[in-house]
C-alpha cells in the first residue's frame, strides 16, 4: 500500500467513514421527521432539543405523559397553576425572544394575568364540583346526528 502523504486528512476521512449509524441515530432523525413537516418547517433547534429531552426523560422514567400529569378527576380536579402559566405564556415568550434576536437577553413575562386566570378556572371548577350531579346521563351522551334535507 502507498505511503500516506497527508496524515491529518487521512485521519479525518477515516473518522468520517467510521461514523456510527445505529437505530438510535436513525430513530432521532425519524422523530425529527414527525415534527418537522412542510407546514412546520421553521422549528427552532432549541424546540427540537426540548422535545427530545422530554421524550427521553419520560422513557427513562418508563411512564407516559398522561401518567406523569395524571389527575384523579380530569374535569373537576384542581389545575397546576405553574403549568397553566407556562402554557398560556409560551407563545408570548417565544415571540418576544425571537423578535429580539438569538443573542438578546431572554424576556420574562409577569405571572399576574396567568395566575388570575388559573385562580378563576380553579374557582369555577370547585363551584361546579359542589353542584355536580351526574345522575342525568343524557348530558353525557353525544348529540344525535343531524339529517340533511
Amino acid at each position: 500500500m502507498k505511503e500516506i502523504e497527508i496524515p491529518t486528512l487521512s485521519s479525518v476521512v477515516k473518522a468520517c467513514l467510521s461514523i456510527f449509524c445505529a437505530p438510535a441515530v436513525e430513530q432521532s432523525f425519524s422523530m425529527m421527521n414527525h415534527i418537522i413537516t412542510a407546514k412546520t418547517n421553521r422549528l427552532d433547534i432549541t424546540t427540537y432539543a426540548a422535545y427530545k429531552g422530554i421524550k427521553y426523560h419520560l422513557l427513562a422514567r418508563k411512564i407516559s405523559s398522561i401518567e406523569m400529569f395524571r389527575r384523579t378527576d380530569i374535569v373537576f380536579s384542581p389545575v397546576d397553576k405553574a403549568m397553566v402559566f407556562y402554557i398560556q405564556t409560551a407563545r408570548q415568550r417565544a415571540m418576544m425572544n425571537t423578535s429580539q434576536g438569538p443573542r438578546a437577553k431572554k424576556t420574562c413575562v409577569k405571572k399576574t394575568t396567568a395566575h388570575k386566570k388559573a385562580e378563576e378556572q380553579i374557582a369555577a371548577i370547585t363551584n361546579n364540583n359542589k353542584k355536580r350531579a351526574a345522575e342525568d346521563i343524557s348530558l353525557l351522551e353525544p348529540p344525535a346526528p343531524k339529517r340533511l334535507k
